[in-house]
């Protein structure tokens, strides 16, 4: 799929033509509200600024992606990444973070994508798009 493709493909869920919700998860006020400015034409962005908020508002919801930052208060983003995972099979997350090295682990432990500070707006989309994509077109093997 090229970027024009996802950018112009219908961003709604398919389930109740609500536009999809999406979870920023990161300690940097300004980074949740950067990632919310090049998303929030398009989806619902919801915000928590520590892993256990984060774990709460996952319980509670039903996002089509969450996006995390790893190095995160009260609950790291390895946590998050591992608890999520449990609550909410079917929703991709994408990890944020300026460490290199933190990507490995955080792949192999089921992130669909990470994102390198400092980042880039389409790639940020990009990368939300195939997410969402993923969580609403294709079956999911893992009921809601």
């Amino acid at each position: 799929m090229t970027y024009q493709s996802l950018r112009s493909a219908p961003q709604s869920d398919d389930r109740n033509g609500k536009r999809p919700s999406l979870l920023i998860v990161d300690d940097d006020y300004d980074t949740c509200d950067l990632i919310r400015a090049f998303l929030s034409q398009d989806f619902d962005c919801d915000m928590a600024y520590d892993g256990e908020t984060a774990i709460d508002k996952i319980s509670a919801n039903d996002y089509a992606a969450i996006i995390a930052d790893l190095m995160l208060p009260k609950m790291d983003g390895y946590e998050v990444l591992a608890r999520a995972s449990g609550l909410a099979p079917s929703t991709p997350i994408i990890i944020v973070t300026a460490m290199s090295c933190d990507v490995v682990k955080a792949m192999e432990m089921g992130a669909f994508d990470y994102i390198a500070k400092p980042f880039d707006p389409e790639q940020v989309e990009m990368s939300v798009r195939r997410a969402v994509n993923l969580h609403y077109h294709m079956p999911n093997i893992v009921d809601h």
